[in-house]
């Protein structure tokens, strides 16, 4: 493992030897940052396990797993692992970092792939799926978010995160890990697996591509299973002839449920399809033209960046690294005030800095005061769930006024929250929080992304007494749509493509908002209560 490096800094935040620029998205097991290697001057990408992940022995291992089955394959068309690493406790993966789109969102977008495209695409993943089963890697886990689209068109293969490294597995007997509707029926059924049931899903995956369409469809989880283990896939029916007799037998083969019916390897799955793709250009060199290709990859580039959005808040990544305290801003550097009108607007701001020390700041309620210590009259002096300094029972103003003593509010939950007191983060990714904050009627913000928790809660705080605060327990969501080729958001931030399959969400009322590609939208409200499960259906017509 790496040597852990310093603490994160207020701005520039690290992982191991990487600095944070940019959150790229959340994979299989953690969250994927985009970062600079200063050492070697590249930019990177980093994944690192949840906090939840880091307490969960098992997801380490899948997570070490993953860098270790990707570190051993060096091809065009896997993506590459530079570091496998530990800091301050939580591991992490540092890999190449790929420019362009994962395959799920271009297949949801406004311009999907062509048919050669679409074979080009599921021929380069073959291929990479073929070098890693030569070298006793299963990947078990091919879905679209797991295939990378380059702008030059090129393809990656990445999370290995529930692959079979050689003769280890870390499933339970009976447990089956995978994703629903890529899964292979022997990987359904728990049976032993080899490179072909890779080849079954990268099948789901092509066939999806070209009908626009799963083969393997259900009103529910148990449903599509079934349908699986027992029943053939459904026909392609694409119109206008545009898959040949032959690319449709290819495809049933690929399907096969019986694993001895397919291709017996991901190489002859990707020379069957290289043939087929040889002929669609012969009998239609216009629309399989190089030029043609290249344009449409430019026109999802651009489409890309004028939908791009940066991000410079990292909460996630403060709670899982479990930075320091927040550090308040020393006398020495606040801005001078008046203190006449502060005192006749109230605005008079009472600083407690370090342990048990008070300075008093007093500053003007100009703009200038005002954006020097925001909206803090007497600031808490706790964060990232670290008990309060104790504070003195009352503090003299110059005036000869004494200020009131601090009531405590203690905030509890049974996930990581962040907490903050107006519009100042306070606690990150804290079960059991501490907050210094003036008597009197006092709101705070209860945040957590992960589980769709964004509340204000308000509490009347009494001057030395502590008040408890329990933030709302988990209740367990899933999610389908008809048609499932639809975003879907939970109160107003994305949270996946449909289905959605027993998600912890925050107990209280929430909207369900459905996306599909021609612009229709549909939202749903659900209440969710505490340890109980709740089913939302989003349907276009």
């Amino acid at each position: 493992m790496a040597p852990a490096s310093a603490h994160l800094g207020s701005s520039r935040r690290r992982i191991g030897r990487y600095t944070v620029t940019g959150r790229l998205g959340r994979g299989g097991m953690g969250m994927v940052y985009r970062a600079h290697d200063e050492h070697l001057d590249r930019e990177v990408a980093v994944k690192t396990l949840t906090l939840e992940g880091t307490l969960d022995g098992e997801s380490r291992r899948r997570f070490e797993i993953e860098a270790r089955a990707a570190a051993r394959l060096q091809h065009p068309n896997i993506l590459t692992v530079y570091e496998l690493g530990e800091d301050r406790g939580v591991a992490f993966i540092a890999m190449e970092l790929l420019p362009g789109a994962d395959l799920e969102s271009v297949m949801r977008s406004p311009l999907p792939l062509t048919l050669p495209e679409a074979l080009e695409v599921v021929i380069q993943v073959a291929r990479g799926l073929a070098y890693a089963h030569e070298h006793g890697i299963v990947h078990r886990d091919i879905k679209p978010t797991n295939v990378r689209i380059l702008d030059d068109g090129s393809v990656k293969i990445m999370d290995f995160g529930i692959a079979k490294l050689g003769g280890m597995n870390l499933t339970k007997s009976g447990m089956m890990l995978g994703t629903l509707y890529y899964m292979s029926p022997e990987q359904i059924q728990a049976k032993p697996l080899d490179g072909r049931s890779d080849v079954f899903s990268l099948g789901v995956i092509l066939h999806e591509l070209l009908a626009g369409r799963r083969p393997f469809s259900g009103e529910n989880t148990t449903q599509v299973l079934f349908r699986i283990v027992h029943e053939d896939a459904a026909p392609l029916r694409v119109e206008q002839g545009a898959v040949s007799a032959a690319l449709e037998g290819i495809v049933a083969r690929a399907l096969a449920r019986d694993p001895a019916q397919r291709f017996t390897s991901a190489l002859a799955f990707a020379d069957a399809l290289a043939e087929a793709l040889a002929v669609y250009r012969r009998e239609h060199p216009e629309a399989a033209s190089a030029d043609a290709l290249a344009a449409r990859r430019r026109e999802r580039t651009l489409r890309r960046a004028v939908r791009a959005v940066e991000v410079d808040a990292y909460s996630e990544l403060d709670a899982t690294f479990q930075s320091p305290p927040t550090r308040q801003a020393p006398a020495s550097e606040a801005a001078p005030a008046t203190m006449a009108r502060g005192l006749v607007l109230g605005g008079a701001a009472l600083l407690l800095v370090g342990v048990g020390l008070a300075v008093s700041l007093w500053r003007g309620a100009g703009p200038a005061a005002a954006t020097a210590v925001t909206e803090d009259r007497q600031a808490p002096v706790v964060a990232s769930g670290a008990p309060a300094a104790p504070a003195p029972a009352s503090v003299r103003a110059p005036s000869g006024l004494a200020a009131p003593a601090p009531g405590i509010v203690k905030v509890r939950s049974s996930y990581p929250i962040d907490v903050s007191w107006r519009g100042r983060v306070f606690a990150t990714g804290s079960t059991s929080a501490e907050v210094q904050v003036p008597p009197g009627r006092q709101s705070l913000g209860l945040v957590a992304p992960s589980h769709f928790l964004r509340r204000t809660v308000t509490v009347d705080v009494t001057a030395g007494a502590t008040t408890t605060v329990e933030a709302p327990a988990l209740g367990r969501l899933s999610i389908k749509a008809s048609p499932d080729n639809c975003e879907i958001s939970i109160d107003g931030a994305f949270a996946d493509y449909p289905p959605i399959l027993d998600r912890a969400v925050a107990a209280g009322a929430h909207t369900i908002a459905f996306k599909w590609p021609d612009g229709t939208r549909r939202e749903e409200s659900v209440e969710i209560a505490p340890g109980r499960p709740a089913y939302v259906t989003g349907r276009k017509d």
